[in-house]
């Protein structure tokens, strides 16, 4: 569990533990109960937020 009031903060703690995820996480769009934000670093989160990270999805 991270403790994080806002997207961009949990993004930050999960750079810090995984600093290989840094370059991946720059373009996920992020579900927060259901709903998705494709700009959500500063969406606010609850203790009990449940939150996706979704990568780019590309096609043709």
């Amino acid at each position: 569990m991270i403790d994080a009031l806002r997207v961009d903060e949990l993004l930050q703690s999960l750079v810090d533990r995984f600093p290989a995820l840094a370059s991946q996480l720059e373009q996920v769009a992020v579900a927060i109960d259901g709903q998705i934000f494709h700009h959500a670093r500063y969406e606010p989160l609850r203790a009990d937020s449940d939150v996706h990270l979704l990568p780019p999805v590309a096609g043709g």
